[in-house]
């Protein structure tokens, strides 16, 4: 099984348990149902930011969407805590390469 597999499938547990349709998350998540539908069986991998605003929907920690193995709490909210600076630096650096492309 793989990598892509099993987070697609850890994608559509917490959509499930949280009682919401695919649509439902797309519409959430800005963004269309064919999106969800890839990310939950594997054909595309969402992106951070997705990731991110996903467990915030669903309640469900970035780290258990991914599949993390751990045992103890606080090394799954490092973990989630990792993957927001993540973002964050990725947002910053959209943001520099704008302004470097304006320039």
């Amino acid at each position: 099984m793989s990598a892509s597999h099993d987070l697609g499938k850890n994608i559509k547990k917490a959509r499930l348990q949280t009682d919401l349709s695919q649509h439902e998350l797309a519409k959430k998540l800005g963004l269309s149902s064919k999106s969800v539908s890839a990310y939950e069986t594997g054909r595309a991998i969402p992106p951070t930011f997705v990731l991110i605003k996903m467990a915030q929907i669903t309640k469900v920690p970035v780290s258990e969407i991914l599949g993390a193995k751990t045992k103890e709490k606080t090394n799954a909210r490092k973990y989630d805590k990792i993957l927001e600076k993540l973002d964050s630096i990725e947002k910053r650096l959209e943001k520099v390469e704008k302004m470097l492309l304006k320039a």
